[in-house]
């Protein structure tokens, strides 16, 4: 019974939650969506100052070169601040929020049956038919037991990259 001792940092479960966006349908919709009128905004604000600017409400083609500088800017510039912020609100929640405490020790047990995941008095113990889905990251495995619910095994929480290697390979291996 192969049983893996690692720590989860806050880091660790940032990324967790952001993966967890990532995969959600809706929230990549919703993302696009912003990533997308955001720009476009700008883009129809920057216009219309330059029309009422304008003395004869005539637009040359010169007049859309700044709406359309500022629009290309932000369609780079917006979604790498969108997921700063993210980062940031998610970050809050993990150093002064009711989930402060899931960063620490953890000791995972993985089972052709189950795995079996401890940390300060609880206890996860899921079956692989049970598990939603499974992501492998070059710095983390993801497990997830449901919605609400995650099992997290971050490469650097190891002392020892060889036993994270063979955490991923049982994971890899029971999960189907």
């Amino acid at each position: 019974m192969p049983v893996f001792n690692y720590n989860v940092k806050a880091e660790d479960l940032i990324e967790l939650n952001l993966n967890r966006l990532r995969i959600d349908p809706r929230a990549q919709l919703q993302t696009r969506g912003l990533q997308l009128l955001v720009p476009l905004a700008i883009f129809l604000a920057s216009i219309g100052t330059v029309y009422l600017l304008d003395s004869d409400k005539q637009l040359m083609p010169i007049d859309w070169v700044v709406p359309c500088v500022l629009a290309a800017i932000m369609l780079f510039i917006f979604p790498r601040r969108f997921e700063a912020n993210i980062r940031k609100r998610i970050a809050t929640q993990f150093t002064a929020g009711p989930d402060k405490d899931l960063a620490g020790k953890y000791t995972a047990s993985i089972l052709p049956a189950l795995i079996v995941e401890t940390s300060k008095g609880r206890e996860v113990r899921a079956p692989w038919t049970a598990i939603n889905q499974v992501t492998i990251t070059g710095a983390h495995i993801f497990i997830f037991v449901d919605k609400s619910q995650a099992i997290v095994i971050p490469r650097q929480g190891f002392a020892d990259a060889k036993q994270y290697e063979q955490a991923k390979a049982l994971v890899a291996q029971y999960q189907r």
